[in-house]
């Protein structure tokens, strides 16, 4: 997506049963305005293939990206699951941005929540639930046919490319970071760049301790 993060479309060809997995909505941090176009991008091939969609499944509570599971779920009506721990995320949540205990129940937003074990059905795909926190006390990966699906379990290099002040939000700063994925022995096997909207500790960009 616009935003650096990776959506996953998990199809079992015998059934036509797909699960999409940390779909999120394209965020501008400059303007502050987001898009569904990534999400969109999903429900169409969702729909071209004629695909049943099961279940849409969050790795974790996404701080610094907006989730699209929701919109999914309105489009479609598949169920969101995310690990256990967001009630813990949430309480945190509570603390930071002072919202009140009624507001943001974890029911509202997902119709199940995973422990360590589970198994997600997906036609005859059957995906098991790892517990991973860590990054987050909701995260959790998926484990299907020989694949995981990480989330932010796993972190690769990371480098600030830039830094500025965001016009239209004093209280925050535009940061572009470069990523690098190698394998064991130093081979990059990806690399990307991606643009956050993150909250100053203190009162300039120019210091990187401040975020």
């Amino acid at each position: 997506a616009a935003t650096g993060s990776l959506s996953y479309l998990v199809v079992d060809d015998a059934t036509q049963c797909c699960a999409v997995i940390d779909p999120v909505l394209d965020f501008d941090p400059a303007s502050g305005e987001v898009n569904t176009h990534s999400a969109d991008a999903i429900l169409k091939t969702i729909q071209s293939r004629a695909l049943t969609l099961a279940w849409v499944l969050e790795t974790h509570v996404h701080a610094d990206h907006l989730t699209a599971a929701q919109y999914l779920r309105d489009a479609t009506g598949a169920p969101v699951a995310i690990g256990e721990g967001i009630r813990k995320v949430r309480t945190l949540f509570d603390r930071v941005l002072n919202t009140s205990k009624n507001e943001l129940s974890v029911e509202v937003f997902f119709d199940r929540l995973l422990t360590d074990g589970d198994v997600i059905a997906v036609g005859d795909l059957r995906l098991s639930v790892l517990a991973t926190p860590g990054h987050t006390p909701a995260c959790v990966s998926y484990y299907c046919d020989g694949a995981v699906f990480v989330g932010d379990t796993l972190y690769s290099e990371s480098e600030v490319l830039e830094k500025r002040e965001s016009k239209s939000r004093p209280t925050q700063g535009i940061v572009t970071i470069k990523t690098i994925g190698k394998k064991q022995g130093g081979t990059v096997v990806m690399e990307f760049e991606r643009t956050m909207l993150v909250p100053k500790r203190g009162h300039a960009v120019d210091d990187k301790a401040d975020y």
